[in-house]
């Protein structure tokens, strides 16, 4: 394979539990990146963060929320 000169970076930004016709988002992502002859497709795991608004993201907080509510993405139950 070929490595262009001149590139672009794609990252996506997806949650560990987001499926996609049974699997995980992140596998059929690569798959298809390496179908498609990208020039390589990686998937990091980041266990803490931020965004534009500072609001720190972490897997633990994430994990309790599920635990408490037995839900994903934070919802409270109805």
């Amino acid at each position: 394979m070929d490595v262009p000169r001149k590139a672009v970076l794609l990252r996506i930004f997806i949650g560990e539990a987001d499926r996609f016709e049974g699997r995980p988002l992140y596998e059929a992502i690569v798959l298809k990146a390496r179908e498609l002859q990208l020039a390589g497709a990686t998937v990091l795991r980041g266990p803490m963060g931020y965004g534009l608004s500072s609001r720190l993201h972490t897997a633990r907080i994430l994990r309790a929320q599920v635990l408490r509510y037995g839900k994903k993405k934070n919802q409270p139950p109805a």
